[in-house]
């Protein structure tokens, strides 16, 4: 009941950061979400064993999520290239540099990767034309399609989707979180959002479904090596902000191409 009051909460909360503020504000706003990721993404990789650099990290992280508020295209490119280069210097004058290299320097990169930049891609979207359109449908399929696979998978669940991964994830809940998806993207397409009609809802929509629900295993994934069931406590019912992350974090990018390069939108 919890998870589904958050999710209620969240979507008109969601609205109206994005409605009523611009690109900036929205910007600083993913900085922030994408930094307390990052905290909890290298607190998932202490308990799991590795030993990153956590702070280091944070740190290089949101500043390549902030590189995509500005208006030169490459520079999230050349941020993130500077961070490579920043880590290995760093790394080198260590006085530990000989101890657990490629656990270290990989570890911290893949957290900056894959929090700090999969999250810049939300900044992306909404500096599109009609972004914060874009945004409302991101959030919509993905949240409507999380929930219609938490409450049919919770309750009429049978098959185990990926036992390893995720004991209480089955086969019911995801093609019930699919479908919802889809629903959600016809809905935002007649709604809002009309240039995803003539079908190119039912491609985004699937799109998303299917990225949202490998996100969420991916972090799932995470969470079992370091031997935790929520990457955090700061959403009642959700756990913490990766867990409401781990599917825009998948869907974000491929949705912007779609936008940019499928449909058009300059």
């Amino acid at each position: 009941m919890r998870r589904l009051i958050s999710a209620a909460l969240l979507l008109p909360l969601l609205y109206l950061l994005v409605e009523y503020t611009g690109v900036l504000p929205f910007s600083a706003l993913v900085v922030a979400v994408a930094a307390a990721g990052l905290r909890e993404f290298y607190s998932l990789s202490a308990g799991a064993g590795s030993s990153c650099w956590g702070k280091a990290g944070i740190l290089l992280g949101a500043v390549v999520t902030a590189s995509f508020a500005l208006t030169w295209t490459l520079a999230p490119v050349m941020v993130l290239t500077w961070a490579v280069l920043i880590l290995a210097v760093v790394h080198l004058l260590s006085p530990q540099r000989y101890d657990r290299v490629i656990d270290k320097l990989g570890g911290t990169f893949w957290g900056i990767l894959y929090v700090g930049w999969l999250s810049g891609f939300l900044i992306a979207l909404r500096r599109l034309p009609e972004g914060h359109h874009f945004l409302y449908f991101l959030f919509m399929v993905i949240m409507i399609g999380d929930t219609f696979a938490y409450c049919v998978g919770s309750s009429l669940g049978r098959r185990p989707l990926a036992s390893q991964i995720s004991p209480k994830k089955t086969v019911e809940g995801a093609v019930a979180g699919f479908g919802g998806s889809l629903a959600a993207a016809y809905g935002a397409s007649v709604w809002f959002l009309p240039v995803m009609g003539g079908g190119r809802w039912l491609a985004a929509g699937s799109l998303l479904a299917v990225s949202g629900q490998l996100g969420d295993l991916v972090e799932s994934m995470l969470k079992r090596s370091a031997g935790v069931k929520d990457s955090g406590g700061m959403i009642p019912g959700h756990g913490g902000i990766l867990d409401r992350l781990d599917s825009l974090l998948f869907a974000a990018p491929l949705l912007y191409f779609y936008a940019r390069y499928l449909l058009g939108t300059i």
